[in-house]
């Protein structure tokens, strides 16, 4: 399989924050620990062949914790990658290394500061010779956009049963693994030409409801066109929270006869949430 992906994103403050805990980490691009978000949308190109790794962070915590939780993240990210290609070993293992390398540099910086309260979310891609590999932890999420349908691939990690605002996140980097192991929701997700991915964090999705983001991937020429116009809406909704949001499509797209067998006759999709239709 080759072609190529494109990508834009985009980081922002909102409009009742002052600080930004949100990262990310693109092509060893990411936000320092101490952030007002990026100057505005950043977007190029990639070959499938690099086998790319795109990843969105929301931090937790007081005090600045947030921010320091969400930049170890992406540091560890990037470190992880430049130190593992991800045609050494299957994808699973590389998604759940990049966790545990996470998650200990979060709980070790945490035990070293004397820090009881420090955590972020994660949402991450990784593209491979057979297709698209994602990952999760907490309730940052990741849309698959094909053919006018929104279906969300990822997985919220919540408490269940909730009733009293947003449910307490369950899953997390900074996690402590004495009692319960850190288990990312980890799947396979088929692509062809044309698909879109976004990666956000709750900043964008506790201020838009899925059809709207439906209808803004739906309407935009563009990757940059889709993280402007669903950051401006987030914004336009209140911007409550911190709203970071990558958006990534696939082009020029070829599959290798076994690639089209094997979309032909393996599995299908499924969606955490019903698909959006248009």
């Amino acid at each position: 399989m080759t072609g190529i992906i494109e990508f834009a994103y985009n980081s922002n403050i909102g409009k009742r924050r002052e600080n930004n805990e949100d990262n990310f980490w693109c092509y060893g691009d990411y936000l320092p620990a101490m952030n007002t978000g990026t100057a505005g949308t950043i977007e190029g190109r990639t070959d499938l062949r690099e086998r790319p790794v795109f990843a969105v962070f929301d931090g937790m915590g007081g005090e600045s914790c947030g921010e320091m939780a969400a930049w170890l993240s992406a540091d560890a990210f990037g470190k992880f990658r430049q130190e593992t290609d991800p045609e050494t070993i299957p994808p699973e293992e590389y998604l759940s290394r990049v966790s545990a390398s996470m998650n200990d540099a979060v709980c070790r910086y945490a035990a070293g500061n004397r820090i009881d309260s420090m955590a972020s979310t994660a949402a991450m891609a990784l593209f491979v010779k057979k297709g698209l590999w994602i990952a999760n932890l907490g309730d940052s999420r990741i849309y698959k956009f094909s053919k006018n349908i929104l279906a969300r691939v990822s997985v919220d990690h919540v408490m269940e049963g909730w009733a009293f605002g947003k449910p307490p996140i369950t899953q997390y980097l900074g996690f402590d693994e004495e009692d319960t192991d850190l288990s990312p929701f980890i799947r396979k997700v088929d692509i062809q030409e044309g698909d879109r991915f976004l990666l956000c964090t709750d900043g964008l999705t506790d201020m838009l409801k899925e059809e709207r983001i439906r209808e803004i991937m739906a309407g935009s020429a563009s990757c940059r066109d889709a993280a402007d116009q669903l950051t401006e809406d987030s914004l336009l909704a209140g911007g409550r929270d911190n709203i970071t949001v990558m958006v990534l499509e696939v082009r020029h797209l070829r599959l290798s006869v076994m690639d089209r067998l094997r979309g032909a006759f393996g599995d299908r999709i499924m969606s955490t949430d019903q698909p959006i239709r248009g």
